[in-house]
């Protein structure tokens, strides 16, 4: 792939779930092909949608925007070769989505939804993998990176652990607060 970074690690999609019961957040999880380390991803509603569509084997039951994404790649001739996602911006994955003669950045979900349509490879570069990857407990539950949860999820997660009095997690959540405002 053009622009390919020297240490990359192939990743696949694992899983799409409901985060918050009233459906407002979902879970992507990304799992190394080679491996058994997880990535998740914070979603909401309209990205699970677009992601499960673009997931669908048949492209007729694609989102509209993805179908016309691949309308265009087939009247410009353009293939899209891959993904790399590269880097985290404030709470947002952020890709290159590989072209054959270049590539542009764009958002992870989005460039995930197209690899999907197109059929492409996910990729990640290592070290942000090492950053940001999880494992999975004996239930099947994965943590979330602090640096992509949202505000009000931090809020939450400093009310439970000053109520669990876990003074040590408080305070990182505080620092994340802090940080962000």
């Amino acid at each position: 792939m053009i622009g390919q970074p020297s240490k990359i690690i192939r990743l696949k999609v694992h899983e799409i779930s409901k985060l918050q019961a009233d459906g407002t957040q979902y879970l992507l999880i990304l799992k190394e092909v080679d491996g058994k380390m997880l990535m998740p991803v914070l979603l909401d509603k309209r990205e699970a949608e677009d992601l499960l569509f673009a997931s669908n084997r048949e492209p007729k039951f694609h989102a509209p925007w993805t179908r016309i994404m691949k309308s265009l790649g087939t009247e410009l001739g353009f293939v899209v070769e891959g993904v790399i996602l590269t880097e985290i911006r404030g709470t947002r994955y952020m890709a290159q989505v590989q072209l054959l003669n270049f590539s542009m950045e764009m958002d992870a979900i989005q460039a995930i939804i197209m690899a999907l349509a197109f059929r492409c490879p996910i990729f990640i570069e290592e070290a942000l993998f090492a950053q940001q990857h999880s494992h999975s407990d004996a239930q099947g539950a994965v943590s979330l990176p602090i640096n992509t949860l949202t505000l009000p999820m931090l809020e939450d997660v400093l009310r439970d652990a000053l109520r669990d009095e876990n003074y040590e997690l408080a305070s990182h959540i505080r620092d994340e607060i802090k940080r962000r405002r």
